[in-house]
């Protein structure tokens, strides 16, 4: 009895697995499984994998424990089953997993686990000074480094090395749920659409704040996944604008966003954000009046804290609707009397 197989590990656990497409296999044979698996006498493995044909998706993954006996969903296993399904291309949509950053070493491990389904995965980073190359070649991932001041500029590039039809864009502080990776591989087998809004769970340290985002401080929906050549990037340094072409759908599933750590992270971010889009509005040379970012300041906050229905989030609630309002209120008054070279 011979079968061909590859070894694949994933997270340090390791895997037989074996094209089983043809219903081959005795995969009722415990002692066989068993002994394969067996450190001392066999190949050794934490468990054997077996790729089927399916009726419903691209494969089917059949997983047996060390023991020999049919185990339950293994999440390691999966990502090792997905890699050799591609590698028999029998995976018929592309996906590239599309990744920009700079200096985000805490956050970048936890959103790249989350994301290693895809075929290509393509990190950008962007004067990056910290471990986050390091981190992202421990993903197998694709490498890009450069200097890009402008935000909308580095986006575009990352979109332009990608190779596959469909394009998931994930930030470093962004996680794809289990359950949004399944309506991904779900939707690019059969759509009719271009691009896809994804909603967000944004938290703030350990709290979820679902109402009150936007006004220029954050989203509760993006187009984060899209076919190629179907989203370009502004060239703004801050919030650049989107130009968006086709058809718009909507998914279910939810991106996780761990926006802040706590208020003095939302502080600082508004002094980032105000510095950005201080210097877009002096290149602009529209620069605006203080009555009409007064104005700005009120409209926000309302429609943040009434319309978007911070209110329900309390106090957190308050915080984003005031951090609306002073956004174009304190980039205006940055650019009008802060000198810059």
């Amino acid at each position: 009895m011979n079968f061909d197989f590859r070894k694949y590990q994933g997270a340090g656990n390791d895997f037989i697995i074996i094209d089983d497409r043809l219903k081959n296999f005795p995969e009722d044979n415990v002692n066989l499984i068993s002994r394969l698996c067996n450190r001392n006498i066999g190949i050794g493995a934490d468990g054997m994998i077996l790729v089927q044909n399916s009726k419903i998706g691209d494969f089917k993954m059949r997983y047996f424990n060390a023991d020999g006996y049919p185990g339950t969903l293994c999440g390691n296993g999966g990502r090792c089953a997905f890699a050799f399904a591609r590698h028999l291309n029998i995976i018929n949509d592309t996906l590239s997993i599309l990744v920009v950053a700079r200096n985000e070493q805490s956050n970048l491990s936890e959103c790249l686990q989350s994301v290693n389904f895809g075929n290509e995965l393509i990190v950008v980073l962007d004067r990056t000074t910290d471990d986050s190359k390091k981190i992202a070649q421990g993903f197998s991932a694709k490498v890009l480094e450069g200097e890009w001041p402008i935000e909308g500029d580095r986006r575009n590039f990352g979109i332009e090395n990608c190779t596959s039809e469909w394009i998931l864009e994930i930030d470093a502080d962004e996680v794809v749920s289990p359950e949004l990776k399944l309506e991904l591989l779900s939707v690019i087998k059969k759509s009719n659409y271009d691009y896809y809004l994804i909603p967000f769970d944004n938290y703030i340290g350990k709290k979820l704040v679902r109402y009150g985002w936007g006004g220029s401080w954050g989203v509760s929906a993006a187009p984060r996944l899209f076919r190629k050549g179907a989203k370009t990037w502004g060239r703004q340094r801050i919030h650049p604008k989107l130009v968006l072409s086709g058809n718009k759908g909507l998914l279910k599933s939810r991106i996780i966003h761990f926006v802040d750590k706590d208020i003095s992270d939302m502080i600082k971010r508004l002094d980032k954000y105000t510095y950005y889009k201080s210097l877009d509005l002096v290149e602009s040379k529209n620069i605006g009046n203080l009555p009409n970012n007064i104005r700005r300041f009120f409209s926000r906050f309302l429609k943040c804290f009434i319309f978007r229905r911070g209110y329900k989030e309390g106090i957190y609630g308050f915080v984003i609707a005031l951090m609306a309002g002073l956004f174009p209120l304190i980039s205006y008054i940055r650019a009008r009397i802060e000198k810059y070279k």
